[in-house]
């Protein structure tokens, strides 16, 4: 590629859209790291928190993170993801895309994420027991 064949972004540059043909997958030594958090997260055993643009979470002295989004070029759903270190300095950063094969697995785990940030688990949890509790109109005093 040319270097008029990429755009400005800083720390790096991109190569423009529709350049590259296959998108990468999860990189090889995040697999099992992926797969760890997604059964972690389905099963309720981390707790991300979300801020205005991501997901988080904080284990010992590193921070993963997770967003999702549009590419601007594209408008082709992403989802990304980042190592950071315990000063919040990138250490690694990749995506996938929804024409890479890895992007249902990374969507379900960004889904889920989002789902237990927000505390909605907890909060069908406590509504559905208030429903249990709830008497049918005809077991109720009619006034």
């Amino acid at each position: 590629m040319k270097s008029e064949d990429y755009i400005p972004f800083l720390p790096t540059l991109l190569p423009k859209p529709g350049l590259m043909e296959q998108q990468m997958p999860i990189p090889t030594d995040y697999r099992e790291i992926v797969k760890s958090l997604t059964t972690k997260t389905n099963e309720g055993d981390i707790a991300w928190k979300k801020d205005k643009f991501s997901l988080a979470l904080a284990i010992d002295k590193s921070k993963f993170s997770l967003w999702a989004g549009n590419d601007e070029y594209s408008d082709e759903p992403f989802v990304a993801f980042g190592l950071y270190d315990k000063d919040s300095t990138v250490i690694d950063s990749w995506s996938v895309d929804q024409s890479d094969s890895d992007y249902s697995t990374m969507n379900q785990l960004y889904k889920s994420a989002n789902r237990q940030a927000l505390g909605v688990p907890q909060r069908l949890k406590a509504l559905n027991a208030l429903i249990s509790e709830m008497k049918s109109n005809d077991d109720s005093e009619e006034t």
